[in-house]
């Protein structure tokens, strides 16, 4: 009869064994949660910054084409990324849907006018469920000055 106690005792978990399990791995999300979403939001940044180096591009693509030389706005991009497209830019692979992380937009840089400068901003998609506090809107101008307005550096956010 012992036998059979033995064997039906080591067939299951007792209750400290399942409330010890349980510990280790509420542990074990709580440290490593914050790095997944962490990890998120860089990827997330990653898609703005490669949008706005996009639109960088086409724009300067844009100046030595068109005579005179001269910059677009938000509009004027928005047909760059493709013919006929005049509503907003999101990033992403397709920058006319709404599913891309951050809007892209242009405006006159220091100068005021479009001919001379341009600075491009990506603003998080709040219609895409995204906020990133820590590095806020990214920017770009026509000088290759990169920037930011969260709580992190700019080092942090575009070289991350």
């Amino acid at each position: 009869m012992k036998t059979l106690n033995t064997l039906k005792r080591a067939a299951g978990f007792t209750l400290i064994e399942l409330m010890i399990a349980m510990a280790i791995v509420a542990i074990l999300v709580r440290i490593a949660y914050p790095s997944y979403i962490e990890h998120l939001n860089r990827a997330k940044r990653a898609e703005g910054k490669t949008a706005l180096l996009k639109a960088a591009q086409l724009q300067e693509r844009n100046y030595v084409a068109s005579a005179p030389s001269t910059y677009v706005d938000t509009a004027g991009l928005a047909a760059l990324f493709r013919s006929g497209y005049g509503g907003p830019i999101y990033s992403g692979e397709d920058p006319t849907s709404n599913r891309g992380y951050y809007v892209i937009t242009a405006v006159a840089g220091a100068s005021g006018d479009l001919r001379q400068d341009f600075v491009l901003t990506a603003t998080p998609n709040g219609a895409a469920n995204y906020s990133d506090s820590k590095c806020g809107n990214l920017t770009l101008t026509s000088s290759g000055v990169q920037g930011n307005n969260g709580t992190l550096t700019v080092s942090d956010c575009w070289r991350r």
